[in-house]
């Protein structure tokens, strides 16, 4: 698939993505009401959402612990005690960082470290005293060099300058702009472990710093995980099923569906 680094001329989009782009900014712009008049409610929305993002982004990437332990965890309640934990832990104090300090969180290499050290610091306090888990299901070795395992690959940076230029300066939709450079980097995987973590946390930071907060309240990790079965097997079911996978479009208006599901459903729940 090509990577696109001229975000400021991606267009033109689809009906279909517009009139999903034009649903989803309506719904968010009728969040602020629902909030004001149901404050009780969404508190509570808010810690259910926060529960569903780091139950379902952890299981997807196939993190396990007991039910007890996992609200134990997510609630700082307990410390992790095996590597599977480590990474629940971590996610639960990315996800944290990010919803709390994302106005500061420019998209910035630093800043990308910083949340990339995060999600993985109980991670590698466990592998510092337990040797033998440096290695992958699969046999891979981790990186050993700790400052080479950080660094930013070439094509990741430049998809990242082109990306933050158009999203703080530009006049390209965001909800338009923020899936196709999360699909642009999900080909490179600029990472060595967690990729599908940091997609997903660089997702939420990107929608909070756009002003859709409807993340807060409902889990799209949540919807994805639920939906993903149902996603593969119709993609199997499809006779151009190549030509699909090269389009980066069915990607974009993919997430663009779980955006607009999520939305919807929140909106929903207040006016049905």
């Amino acid at each position: 698939m090509k990577s696109f680094r001229d975000y400021a001329n991606l267009g033109p989009w689809p009906n279909k993505t517009l009139s999903l782009i034009s649903i989803i900014r309506e719904s968010n712009v009728h969040l602020a009401y629902l909030r004001a008049q149901n404050a009780n409610e969404f508190r509570q929305l808010s810690s259910t959402a926060r529960f569903d993002d780091i139950y379902f982004s952890t299981l997807m990437d196939d993190f396990h612990t007991s039910d007890r332990r996992f609200r134990a965890i997510i609630n700082y309640r307990t410390e992790p005690k095996t590597m599977d934990e480590c990474g629940i832990a971590g996610y639960r104090d990315a996800l944290d960082l990010v919803q709390k300090e994302y106005k500061k969180l420019r998209l910035t290499p630093d800043n990308i470290r910083l949340i990339h050290d995060t999600l993985t610091s109980h991670t590698r306090r466990y592998q510092e005293a337990h040797p033998e888990s440096r290695w992958k299901s699969g046999g891979d070795a981790l990186a050993e060099d700790a400052e080479e395992e950080h660094l930013l690959p070439a094509e990741f940076e430049a998809l990242r300058v082109s990306f933050l230029h158009e999203f703080e300066y530009g006049i390209t939709e965001p909800l338009a702009l923020i899936p196709r450079f999360l699909c642009d980097i999900s080909q490179i995987e600029p990472f060595h472990e967690n990729s599908l973590m940091m997609d997903r946390l660089i997702q939420h930071l990107l929608m909070l710093q756009s002003g859709f907060d409807f993340v807060r309240y409902v889990s799209i990790e949540k919807h994805c995980a639920q939906t993903a079965r149902a996603s593969f097997e119709e993609l199997l079911q499809s006779e151009n099923i190549d030509e699909i996978l090269k389009d980066s479009m069915y990607f974009v208006e993919k997430r663009l569906s779980w955006f607009f599901n999520c939305a919807m459903n929140l909106k929903l729940r207040f006016t049905a």
